[in-house]
């Protein structure tokens, strides 16, 4: 027996490509496409300043070797720092965009969209970025 799905029963606003479809499918549809959060909040933000603080760390360590290095006075060490931390957030951002874009692209739910663990490590690598330069550039 076949039974219309709705744009209700999938928490849409506009109706599914699928018209018609079997009671049991029906009840996957419905099921699938409730947006249930599985990383909890506490742990993004753990996660967050866990993956941040060592993104910073590691970008220091990376800069301080890299600008006493005898490659730092011909190309000079303010350079070094730039490309790194920009690459460094670009990078982020990109991983951003990856997983936002289909995340958020297809449920509209920013709050969401965010509770992935992927989004967070991609908003740490970001935020080390600008740290580490803002660090380097105020003390080195």
């Amino acid at each position: 027996m076949l039974v219309e799905l709705t744009a209700e029963d999938i928490q849409r606003e506009h109706p599914p490509s699928i018209q018609l479809v079997c009671w049991k499918c029906r009840d996957w549809y419905r099921s699938a496409a409730r947006l249930v959060i599985s990383y909890p909040t506490w742990t993004a933000v753990r996660d967050f300043g866990l993956f941040s603080v060592v993104g910073v760390s590691l970008l220091l360590l990376f800069l301080s070797v890299v600008s006493s290095s005898s490659l730092a006075p011909t190309i000079g060490p303010s350079r070094i720092i730039l490309f790194a931390t920009a690459l460094t957030s670009l990078t982020g951002l990109r991983m951003v965009w990856a997983e936002l874009r289909g995340r958020y692209g297809v449920t509209h739910d920013l709050s969401w969209s965010l509770h992935s663990r992927y989004a967070v490590v991609s908003l740490a690598i970001v935020t080390s970025g600008v740290i580490s330069a803002a660090i380097f550039y105020a003390y080195f």
